[in-house]
C-alpha cells in the first residue's frame, strides 16, 4: 500500500469500501440471512417435536415471525454499522429487538387465542436457541470483517479537522486499531490556528504500525478548512472527524456548514481530558443527544452481576468463616475490655452515610480533635489487634455490611466521614469514588495503597486507582483483585 501527498491529495493504493459501495444490498442480505436462520431453527425444532411434520398453523406462525422481525429490527435500528462497537454491545443491541419480537408474539397469541395451538417447549427452546444462533452468526461476520479490515480491505477513508493533542491521540487510536477499517488520510487545519506540517505521532508503537501502512509515523497536512470540500472530493473521503475542543464551537459549526451537502459522515471527538470522568457515554432523550460526563458504571441492569457476586460471595464466606469469626470474637473479649465490634460512620453509595463494622483492634479511647488514622507501632492497638490488622481479619464483619447492601466485596475502600470532608476540599474528583458501593478490598489496596495515607499525594494516588476501577469494572476485574488481595494478605503488605 503506497502513500503519496501532493496538493492536498493523498493517494493510497488498496481496496477500500467494498461493502460500503453495496451497503443497501448488504443490508438486505443481513436481514434475509437473520430471518432464514431464525425460521430454520423454528422449523427444525418443530419437526423434532412433532415427529417430522410441520402443520399449516406453524407455517403461518413462521410467516408472522418473519414479518415481525423485518419490522421490529428496522424500527429499533439494529442494522447499523457497528465498526467501533464491541461484541457485547452487539449482543445487547440484538437482545432488545428479539425481546420485543417474543413479547409481540405472546400478546398476539393471547389476543387471537391461538397460543394453545403451539408447543410451549418448542417456543421456549426456539426463543433461546434462536437468539444464540443470531449472536453466533453476527460474531462470525464481525470476525470476518475484522480480518478484512486489518488486511486493508473494506476500509473507509477519513480526514481529521484539528491540530491539537486530541487530534494526535485520536489518530493513535485509529492507526493502532486497524480492525476498524478506517484509513486515515491526514488532517485539515485553519489559517487562524497555530499549525504544524505533518506532525509526528507520539507513540513508538503507533509509528511502527504507521510505517507498516506507509504513513511514516506522520499525520499529513492536507490543507485548510476553507478548502475542506475540495479535499474531501479530491481524496474520496467518506468520514470526517472533528477534533476541536468545545470552546471552538463556532469553528465546529463553520466546518459542519461547509460540508453539510457532501453526503458524508461527520463525527465530533470532544476533548475529555479536561475532566475527571466516570462512565462517560452518549445517550438520547426524546431524540436529543446527551453527552454524559459522569455517570454510575452500574446503571440499568449492569448492577445485577455485581449484586449477585456480592450476595453469593458474602454468604459463602460467612458460612466458611463462621467458626474463625467466633474464635476472633472470643479472642478480643478475653484480651481487652470493651465490645467485640467497632462501628464507624462511612460514606457509601452516592455519599449516603452508613455504619461500617470491624473487629475491634484498639483499646477503648476517646479521639481528641477528630479521627486519627492508625499507623505502624500505634500504641492504641492491642497485641491481639496487631495480629488482626496484619492478617486483615478485622475486616471480616464487613461481610454483614455486604449482605445489608451497604458495601460490596470489591470497590473503593470507604474512609471515615471526617477524612472525606477534609480531602474533598483538597482533591477535586475525590467524591466520585462514591458513585458505586465501597468495598472490603479494592484496586488501590492491592497496588500497595493500603493502610495509612499520611500525605495528600498518597490519597490522590489512591483516588486515581479507585476511579480507574470504577471506569473499568467487570466481574473478571473483581476476580483479579480478589486473587491479588489474598496474596497481599499473605505478605502483610502495608498492614498496620
Amino acid at each position: 500500500m503506497n502513500t503519496e501527498v501532493a496538493f492536498g491529495r493523498v493517494t493510497i493504493t488498496g481496496r477500500q469500501g467494498l461493502l460500503r459501495q453495496y451497503a443497501s444490498a448488504v443490508a438486505v442480505v443481513q436481514r434475509g440471512v437473520d430471518v432464514v436462520l431464525v425460521l430454520a431453527v423454528f422449523y427444525l425444532l418443530s419437526l423434532a417435536k412433532l415427529g417430522g411434520t410441520f402443520p399449516s398453523h406453524y407455517e403461518v406462525l413462521g410467516l408472522i415471525i418473519a414479518l415481525l422481525m423485518l419490522v421490529i429490527y428496522q424500527w429499533v435500528g439494529f442494522y447499523r454499522c457497528l465498526r467501533s462497537s464491541s461484541l457485547i454491545d452487539e449482543a445487547v443491541s440484538l437482545f432488545k429487538p428479539w425481546a420485543l419480537l417474543l413479547v409481540s408474539l405472546a400478546v398476539l397469541g393471547v389476543v387471537t387465542k391461538t397460543n394453545t395451538l403451539y408447543s410451549r417447549e418448542v417456543l421456549l427452546i426456539w426463543a433461546v436457541v434462536g437468539y444464540g444462533a443470531q449472536v453466533l452468526l453476527h460474531s462470525a461476520v464481525r470476525y470476518g470483517l475484522r480480518l478484512l479490515r486489518a488486511d486493508g480491505r473494506n476500509t473507509r477513508r477519513a480526514v481529521m479537522v484539528g491540530n491539537g493533542a486530541v487530534t494526535q491521540q485520536f489518530a493513535d487510536r485509529l492507526i493502532n486499531n486497524t480492525w476498524l477499517g478506517i484509513q486515515l488520510c491526514g488532517y485539515v487545519t485553519s489559517k487562524d490556528w497555530d499549525r504544524r506540517k505533518n506532525f509526528h505521532l507520539d507513540c513508538p508503537e503507533t509509528r511502527r504500525k504507521a510505517d507498516k501502512h506507509d504513513v511514516d509515523g506522520r499525520l499529513f497536512l492536507l490543507g485548510v478548512t476553507e478548502d475542506l470540500p475540495y479535499i474531501i472530493k479530491n481524496n474520496n473521503i467518506d468520514l470526517v472527524y472533528i477534533t476541536l475542543p468545545a470552546y471552538c464551537a463556532h469553528h465546529i459549526e463553520e466546518v459542519v456548514r461547509r460540508i453539510l451537502n457532501l453526503n458524508i459522515d461527520v463525527h465530533w471527538v470532544p476533548d475529555m481530558t479536561a475532566f475527571q470522568l466516570i462512565n462517560h457515554n452518549v445517550r438520547e432523550v426524546d431524540g436529543q443527544p446527551v453527552l454524559c460526563l459522569s455517570d454510575s458504571p452500574l446503571d440499568g441492569l449492569r448492577w445485577l452481576p455485581k449484586w449477585l457476586e456480592d450476595k453469593c460471595l458474602a454468604v459463602v464466606l460467612l458460612v466458611l468463616l463462621a467458626v474463625p469469626m467466633l474464635a476472633i470474637a472470643l479472642g478480643i473479649k478475653f484480651t481487652s475490655p470493651g465490645p467485640v465490634l467497632f462501628k464507624q460512620r462511612r460514606h457509601g453509595l452516592d455519599g449516603k452515610i452508613f455504619s461500617m463494622w470491624k473487629f475491634r483492634s484498639m483499646k477503648l479511647h476517646h479521639e481528641q480533635g477528630g479521627i486519627t488514622q492508625a499507623r505502624k507501632n500505634d500504641k492504641r492497638i492491642t497485641p491481639f489487634g496487631v495480629f488482626l490488622r496484619r492478617t486483615s481479619l478485622d475486616e471480616l464483619p464487613q461481610l454483614f455490611n455486604v449482605l445489608l447492601g451497604q458495601m460490596s466485596i470489591v470497590g473503593p475502600r470507604p474512609h471515615a466521614v471526617e477524612h472525606n470532608e477534609l480531602y474533598r476540599e483538597q482533591i477535586e474528583p475525590y467524591m466520585l469514588r462514591h458513585r458505586i458501593k465501597p468495598g472490603i478490598t479494592g484496586w488501590a489496596q492491592v497496588n500497595g495503597l493500603r493502610g495509612e495515607t499520611d500525605t495528600t499525594e498518597k490519597m490522590e494516588k489512591r483516588v486515581q486507582y479507585d476511579l480507574y476501577y470504577i471506569n473499568n469494572w467487570s466481574i473478571s476485574f473483581d476476580i483479579k483483585i480478589l486473587i491479588k488481595t489474598g496474596w497481599c494478605v499473605l505478605r502483610g503488605v502495608n498492614a498496620c
